[in-house]
């Protein structure tokens, strides 16, 4: 378990809101040291967050990135210090109902922090479903596929120009551009997407696999139309998209539960650290340098088509520039 200084205020409802704006200081008289634990249950599982498991993995974060290959070069000291404490303040507001809810939090909002990306995954996730929830009330026939694009292993030098190739070849897999007719299918059937980009490590080859996460909204009549394409027709337009001289593995789903809610677990941020956390600590912390500066800048989740307008008359913002991980 982890240590932290849990604050609780007996205000009301209107004083979470205001508390939310930035008054919670207004609220001084606060109860500590009462030896409460207080528990994250989800409201929609109604299982507890695991808040200890995420922290645990910040403090070996953190750990690492101690290490003078990449304190004081990749990262600033006040930076480290700023991921190390991470969550260690936590701000709970009491509603009306005897119930808690979190006001404030310290994160560090760093990109491979294990708490920061949960939060965001869970923003994700909440941002999908939203999304999903209002195009599936315009287009009640929505269609939605799960599609994975990879290429083979590389160095870890090459990381951040293969992502841009492999941004571009999917610029030209769903865009009607140049004279693929296979892009031409999928642009006639096309209603918009959501495309992750996910950097994993090979640690028998010691190289590394950037790959292509995308859910596909399509017509209702996709299935059945003569757009449809098949699981090789994929592998060979991702081939010609890439410019390849082989063929890459290709992994297309259809999702058959059509709810917004099963959507959005396919819909999840796409940096993971627990297994980075276990390839031992000299290991860990050469990826790590590696991964903050190849994928430094580099935007990791990217809407198209009317999943991006939607998103803009939600005024939703994109999760790694969104401050706000607390709601």
């Amino acid at each position: 378990m982890f240590s932290v200084t849990q604050l609780t205020q007996e205000i009301n409802q209107q004083s979470i809101i205001e508390a939310e704006m930035g008054l919670a200081d207004k609220y001084a008289i606060a109860e500590k040291g009462t030896g409460e634990v207080l528990e994250d249950v989800s409201a929609i599982t109604g299982k507890q967050r695991p808040w200890s498991r995420y922290k645990t993995q910040n403090a070996e974060m953190a750990k690492l990135l101690e290490d003078t290959s990449i304190k004081g070069k990749s990262l600033s000291v006040s930076r480290v210090e700023n991921i190390r404490d991470c969550s260690n303040f936590l701000l709970f507001g009491k509603t009306a109902h005897e119930g808690y809810r979190l006001v404030h939090a310290n994160f560090c909002r760093f990109k491979f922090c294990p708490l920061c990306s949960w939060r965001k995954s869970l923003k994700l996730g909440k941002q999908v479903s939203d999304i999903t929830d209002v195009l599936l009330q315009k287009l009640p026939g929505t269609r939605f596929l799960f599609l994975t694009l990879t290429v083979k292993n590389v160095p870890g030098d090459e990381v951040s120009s293969m992502i841009n190739k492999m941004n571009d070849g999917f610029k030209a897999l769903v865009g009607n551009t140049g004279t693929r007719k296979l892009a031409k299918k999928i642009k006639n059937n096309l209603l918009g997407y959501m495309r992750c980009i996910e950097v994993t490590y090979n640690k028998k080859e010691k190289t590394f696999h950037p790959h292509i996460h995308v859910l596909l909204a399509v017509k209702s009549t996709y299935f059945k139309s003569e757009n449809y394409l098949t699981h090789k027709e994929y592998q060979e337009l991702w081939q010609s998209c890439m410019s390849l001289d082989y063929m890459p593995m290709v992994n297309v789903q259809r999702i058959k539960n059509g709810t917004s809610k099963a959507i959005a677990e396919v819909a999840k941020y796409p940096t993971k650290t627990a297994d980075l956390l276990s390839l031992g600590e000299n290991t860990a912390v050469s990826v790590l340098r590696t991964l903050i500066n190849q994928l430094n800048k580099k935007r990791l989740v990217v809407f198209g088509g009317i999943f991006k307008k939607i998103k803009a008359d939600l005024n939703i913002k994109d999760v790694d520039e969104d401050e706000d991980l607390i709601h």
